[in-house]
């Protein structure tokens, strides 16, 4: 009796484990900012900023100011906090200096494009 105790405790702690696995990686899937920065690291996301960046002729979209390519990050217009997965669109993003990008953080702003 106490071994069968002993086995279905196991059992049910290798479980358990499986169960905190899986739910980590469907946290890490369902997690808009983890699949935008996924995204991004993508060849597809590292494209479209490359591509974006000479569309742009290296312009900030809040300053107006030249960019360097290496420094450059991808703003949500509307923010990831508050609009989840639909933030996650293409045409919701712009290329502003990190600086910029930082002081306007998550509010909604008038950008020049």
């Amino acid at each position: 009796m106490y071994l069968e105790r002993l086995i279905l405790r196991q059992e049910g702690e290798e479980i358990l484990q499986d169960v905190k696995q899986v739910l980590t990686k469907t946290a890490t899937i369902n997690n808009p900012r983890q699949q935008f920065n996924n995204w991004l690291k993508s060849k597809e996301g590292q494209a479209w900023k490359q591509k974006e960046f000479k569309k742009r002729n290296g312009i900030c979209a809040y300053c107006g100011e030249k960019m360097r390519e290496q420094d450059i990050d991808v703003h949500h217009v509307q923010p990831i906090s508050q609009y989840g997965h639909s933030a996650n669109t293409i045409s919701n993003y712009r290329l502003l200096h990190p600086s910029c990008n930082s002081k306007i953080q998550t509010q909604v702003v008038d950008l020049l494009f």
